[in-house]
C-alpha cells in the first residue's frame, strides 16, 4: 500500500514488532481509521515475508478474527481485501460464510472479489446465491467475478493441453 499514514514511522520496525502492535491495535482500539492503518501496515509486512514465513499464519488468523468481530464493515472490507490480495486460501470458507452471512453488503462486495483474486474454482454454488442477493452491489459483483473466473478456469485448462 505504501502510502502516508499515521502508522507509517512502524515500517522501521522488526516484522515481529509490528505484528504484536497491529495485532493490539486491532483488537482493543476504538479507532476505525487506525485499525484500518493497522491493516495496511500488516499488507505492507506480507510482501516481506517468504510464503512459509509462520507469522503469515498469525497475521491470518488475526484477520479472521477481525473478519467476525470488528464492528466496521470498512475495516472487514479491508479483511476482505487483503485474504484475496495475499492470496489467503485457507480463509476461502470465511469469505464463503461472510457472504452468506455478513449483513454488510459491502463486506460481502468485497468477499466476493476477493474468492476471484483467490481464483477460487470451487465458489460456484456462492457466486449463484449472491446473485440473487437483494443489493445490486452484491448481485453485479457476483456476476463480474463469475465471468472471470469462468476465463481463468478456461485459460487455465487450455494451458494444459
Amino acid at each position: 500500500m505504501g502510502g502516508i499514514y499515521a502508522l507509517r514511522p512502524m515500517m522501521s520496525k522488526t516484522i515481529r514488532e509490528r505484528v504484536d502492535i497491529c495485532h493490539n491495535i486491532l483488537k482493543n482500539d476504538q479507532d476505525d481509521s487506525l485499525r484500518v492503518e493497522a491493516l495496511w501496515i500488516f499488507a505492507d509486512t506480507l510482501y516481506e515475508v517468504d510464503q512459509n514465513d509462520p507469522i503469515r499464519n498469525k497475521i491470518s488468523d488475526l484477520l479472521e478474527w477481525v473478519l467476525y468481530n470488528d464492528p466496521s464493515e470498512v475495516v472487514k472490507h479491508e479483511v476482505c481485501y487483503l485474504i484475496g490480495e495475499h492470496n489467503f486460501r485457507n480463509k476461502i470458507p470465511n469469505l464463503k460464510d461472510v457472504i452468506e452471512n455478513d449483513p454488510s453488503e459491502l463486506v460481502k462486495h468485497e468477499a466476493i472479489e476477493a474468492l476471484g483474486l483467490i481464483q477460487d474454482f470451487t465458489c460456484k454454488e456462492t457466486l449463484n446465491n449472491a446473485k440473487k442477493h437483494s443489493s445490486s452491489a452484491v448481485r453485479n459483483t457476483a456476476k463480474i467475478v463469475q465471468k472471470q473466473l469462468e476465463r481463468a478456469e478456461k485459460a487455465q485448462s487450455l494451458k494444459y493441453c
